[in-house]
C-alpha cells in the first residue's frame, strides 16, 4: 500500500540535486517511447549491460522512475541495485532515495540506518538524510530524538534542509515547552529563507525581516 511522506521531508527530497549521470541513460532510450513503458525499457537496458558499464547508472534511472511514479516498493528495489553498483556521491544518493522510498512504505525502522549512513558520510546529501533521520524519530513516537537530529543539523549549514528543519524543530521546541528556541528557530526561517513555503506558513507575529 502507498504511503504519502509528511509533506516537509516530500519538499526538501524534491529539492534534491539531480544525479549528474541520469541524462546520459535518457538518451539511451529510444524516442518515442510511452511513459508506461519506460520501466520496461530500462529494466531490459539494465538487464543486458555489462556490470561495471553503467548498469548503475541505469538502475538509478529506473528507481527514479518509479519513484516518480508512486511505485515506492519497485523504486526501491531498484536504488539498492544502484547503491552496490555505484560509488562515491552517486552511491550516497541512490541510499538516500532508497531510503525515501522506505519512508513512503512506512518502513521507518528500515528507513533510519540507511539515513544515518548518507548522514554521517558528509556528502551533498548528508543534510537531507539528517532531516528525514528525524522524521523517522517521529515516526517511532521519539519526537526527543527527532529533536536532537533537528537541532544537531541545524547547528550546522543545513542548506536547502533549513526550512523545513526550522519548521519542525520550531514544533517540537513548543511541544516541549522551550519557546525562545521556538522563537528563534521562526526568527532564522523568516530571516534566511523569506521566500519558502515553510516561512508563508509563519504565524503572523513572527518577524519577516531579510527578505533575499
Amino acid at each position: 500500500m502507498r504511503r504519502a511522506l509528511p509533506l516537509w521531508i516530500l519538499l526538501a527530497a524534491l529539492a534534491a540535486p539531480a544525479h549528474a549521470a541520469l541524462d546520459d541513460v535518457w538518451r539511451s532510450v529510444p524516442t518515442g517511447v510511452p511513459a508506461d513503458s519506460l520501466g520496461r525499457v530500462l529494466g531490459g537496458l539494465e538487464s543486458r549491460t555489462p556490470p561495471g558499464v553503467g548498469q548503475g547508472e541505469i538502475a538509478y534511472a529506473l528507481g527514479a522512475f518509479h519513484y516518480a511514479r508512486g511505485e515506492y516498493v519497485q523504486a526501491l528495489a531498484a536504488f539498492e541495485r544502484a547503491g552496490v553498483r555505484l560509488v562515491g556521491e552517486e552511491r550516497l544518493t541512490a541510499r538516500y532515495f532508497a531510503g525515501l522510498s522506505l519512508l513512503a512504505v512506512g518502513a521507518f525502522a528500515e528507513a533510519r540506518p540507511v539515513f544515518d549512513e548518507v548522514a554521517r558520510a558528509g556528502g551533498e546529501r548528508s543534510a537531507l538524510a539528517k532531516l528525514a533521520l528525524a522524521q523517522c524519530w517521529d515516526a517511532a513516537n521519539r519526537p526527543e530524538q527527532a529533536y536532537a537530529e533537528l537541532r544537531e543539523l541545524l547547528a550546522g549549514a543545513p542548506g536547502e534542509a533549513g526550512p523545513a528543519a526550522l519548521e519542525r524543530f520550531a514544533e517540537l521546541a513548543m511541544r516541549f515547552h522551550r519557546d525562545d528556541e521556538a522563537h528563534a528557530a521562526r526568527e532564522r526561517l523568516a530571516r534566511d529563507y523569506p521566500r519558502s513555503i515553510e516561512a508563508a506558513r509563519l504565524p503572523v507575529a513572527a518577524p519577516r525581516s531579510g527578505a533575499r
